[in-house]
């Protein structure tokens, strides 16, 4: 087993439910559309604006969603090809992709995959391109359509000495390639205000955040299996399986890798988070709700996820595999 030299980043640990409540008093009111919003934001959840104590961000009210543009794909380099460059060359990457030296510097060590830049149009794209040959680097490129590959669910397995079967079909442990580990949270935060004549007053502020554990199977033909730690039947551990469900995870990821030895695992997602938000951005849902229980109500709850990143990544991390098997070969 290869075990990405330096992915020990994520910890198998049980998910923590936070929450956390505001008072009205705490609120901090935006001083440029006076709406209440919670004391941990440094910008407005309804404009956009900076928060006062913290900067202000634009002179402007944000009076409509900014429609992004679609990337064409995004362009990806190997760990492996940035270690032994030089402090200058990794210096120059990282003012080409708008990232800190230090978060580039510690997803490099964390081994695997690297998404670096997401171009909007050929133009672009052919750019980075050649801006990153030019330091000697040789990018590859994952394809919108490869970001967003479906994951079977998985939520029981039945393990052989020969294979690994969810329902039928079954697979063979050879055709296992690659295992991903990361954590999905999920954070949500609700705003409750009353409003009359153009006035708002806050009443209430909540907070709360969760994680979920899981692991991608990745199959040589493409096939991708998903396990999530709380949503899984750990009958298959047999004598093996304990009491708690972030044991049972962990005794599972053993008991695969006994079965396929040279299976690459890769926990290096939790040490590139930092560097991926720019490349892609956690999503955020918004939703505004009234309620004329005693008094009208309004009611607004923003809730953003790392899914989708997690799933781009997963893919990009299987492409650089097999594209690396692929040159070997």
């Amino acid at each position: 087993m290869s075990d990405s030299e330096h992915s020990e980043g994520v910890s198998l640990a049980a998910p923590v439910v936070k929450g956390k409540t505001f008072a009205a008093r705490e609120m901090v009111a935006c001083e440029v559309c006076a709406r209440a919003n919670p004391p941990n934001r440094s910008q407005c959840l309804y404009c956009g604006s900076g928060l006062p104590g913290i900067f202000r961000a634009a002179e402007s009210i944000l009076v409509g969603p900014t429609e992004l543009a679609t990337p064409r794909g995004t362009l990806c380099l190997s760990a492996n090809q940035l270690l032994s460059v030089g402090r200058e060359t990794l210096a120059a990457l990282a003012r080409l992709v708008s990232a800190k030296i230090e978060d580039l510097v510690a997803a490099v060590a964390a081994g695997g995959a690297l998404p670096l830049a997401a171009a909007t149009d050929s133009a672009q794209d052919e750019k980075f391109t050649a801006q990153m040959r030019e330091l000697g680097l040789e990018p590859f490129k994952v394809l919108p359509e490869d970001g967003s590959a479906g994951f079977r669910k998985i939520r029981g397995l039945d393990l052989s000495s020969d294979l690994v079967r969810p329902v039928p079909p079954a697979a063979d442990w050879s055709r296992l390639v690659l295992i991903v580990i990361g954590r999905i949270v999920t954070t949500k935060i609700e705003i409750d205000e009353k409003r009359r004549r153009g006035k708002s007053k806050p009443l209430d502020a909540r907070q709360s955040s969760s994680d979920q554990l899981l692991m991608d199977l990745h199959f040589q033909a493409g096939d991708a299996w998903r396990v999530y730690q709380d949503d899984f039947d750990y009958s298959c551990l047999g004598e093996r399986k304990a009491v708690t469900g972030f044991e049972n995870f962990g005794r599972l990821l053993d008991l695969i890798n006994e079965r396929a030895p040279s299976v690459e695992i890769d926990k290096s997602y939790a040490k590139k988070r930092v560097l991926l938000a720019s490349v892609w951005p956690l999503d955020e849902e918004t939703r505004n709700t009234v309620s004329f229980v005693r008094d009208r109500k309004h009611q607004q709850s923003t809730t953003t996820s790392n899914e989708s990143q997690f799933n781009k990544y997963s893919r990009a991390a299987y492409l650089l595999k097999m594209n690396t098997g692929e040159r070997a070969e």
